[in-house]
């Protein structure tokens, strides 16, 4: 598996280096390859006989059918075909990480060369990229066209939480990537990235059994998440836009019960019907995903929800068990909290970089609650 995931990835990069058009897929690739290997490593080894359904799947597999249901009155199939297609690819991440012992020892790793490998490719567009061309779901350019927001900042919201953990744990090379992610967080000017990097750090300060030098690193990560969310908020003024998606959907859900087809959200939030607050601005997505889902499905959204309920339920409470919370416990439950808490105020989960990782961070996290790492035994 190590050969061919090696393999892989050096034609992968080869590629995307060389083609400029290739380089928000270069890391999707890499990130299905490597998963991939890991499952054919698995059957390989007749350890897939092994593989059971991670808790709660039955809900989301529910979820999942009732999605396929609503094609049927959905406004715009070719749309929700593919991010259904998003979803689907989530279950089997989420189902090879929860069984699968490889990732356990390479997640930390994998975030880390996802975060440096957009970085680069980032760092090279601004340099020499023509900045006219954005686009709204890339990790590499600008997603809007005045240049205030990039979601590589996003991205790098969930690699300073995993570096910082690390450094915990005395892997004092990963201070040397704290200013770079610092730069990101900078040129993205996503507050949906500060917010997570808040919300990620201070669940490890409540949750962490730290030691006292390293608790002022988090405090560090939660003042200057503030901080830069006040500057970027001089920057630019989208607050109130957010609040007009909120209603948009709401009405529209309310009017349309059945949903409009998950991915459709631009069918409510274009139509004045909808605008109550006569804000007059229009989205391709809700910014959250809770909001996206509902406006999908209406009614059958509540499938949904549940699991997520679930699923938050049992990955929280399972630390419980534990009179202390190891770096790497801690690690898979702190990345699901901040890749989520970034779902909350954008609209990232239609990245499939960052959708996968939370369903992988996801199925570590309930591993982790029910069996012990290899580093405990």
């Amino acid at each position: 598996m190590d050969k061919f995931f090696i393999v892989i990835s050096v034609v992968i990069v080869a590629t995307t280096l060389t083609n400029r058009e290739f380089w928000d897929f270069g890391g999707i690739f890499a990130l299905l390859a490597y998963v991939i290997a890991i499952f054919i490593k698995d059957a390989v080894n007749k350890n897939t006989s092994k593989y059971r359904l991670p808790p709660h799947a039955e809900k989301y597999l529910i979820f999942l059918f009732l999605l396929a249901v609503s094609f049927i009155w959905s406004l715009d199939t070719k749309l929700e075909l593919l991010y259904f297609s998003y979803f689907v690819s989530g279950f089997l991440f989420w189902l090879i990480s929860y069984n699968s012992n490889i990732i356990f020892k390479n997640f930390y790793n994998l975030v880390v060369v996802i975060g440096v490998f957009y970085g680069i490719l980032t760092l090279i567009y601004v340099l020499t990229g023509d900045p006219a061309k954005i686009s709204p779901l890339s990790l590499i350019k600008y997603s809007v066209a005045p240049l205030h927001h990039h979601h590589i900042a996003d991205l790098w919201s969930i690699v300073l939480i995993v570096c910082a953990l690390l450094i915990t744990k005395g892997k004092k090379i990963y201070w040397f990537l704290m200013p770079v992610g610092f730069y990101f967080l900078v040129l993205g000017l996503s507050r949906s990235s500060y917010v997570a990097l808040m919300s990620g750090s201070v669940y490890v300060l409540w949750r962490g059994q730290l030691k006292y030098r390293f608790k002022y690193l988090f405090v560090f990560l939660i003042i200057a998440s503030i901080a830069l969310f006040i500057y970027a908020s001089n920057k630019k003024s989208t607050l109130y836009a957010h609040s007009a998606y909120i209603v948009q959907g709401i009405v529209g859900t309310a009017k349309n019960p059945f949903g409009v087809g998950l991915g459709n959200f631009s069918l409510l939030s274009n139509n004045p019907n909808y605008d109550f607050l006569k804000s007059k601005v229009g989205s391709s997505s809700a910014h959250n995903i809770i909001l996206e889902v509902v406006s999908g499905l209406g009614v059958f959204s509540v499938s949904f929800l549940y699991w997520l309920y679930l699923t938050f339920k049992d990955v929280f409470k399972r630390q419980k068990k534990y009179k202390s919370m190891n770096a790497e416990k801690l690690i898979y439950r702190a990345v699901f909290l901040t890749i989520f808490v970034n779902f909350l105020f954008d609209y990232t989960y239609f990245i499939p970089v960052m959708f996968w990782l939370w369903f992988v961070s996801l199925g570590l996290a309930q591993k982790s609650g029910s069996v012990k790492l290899k580093s405990e035994s």
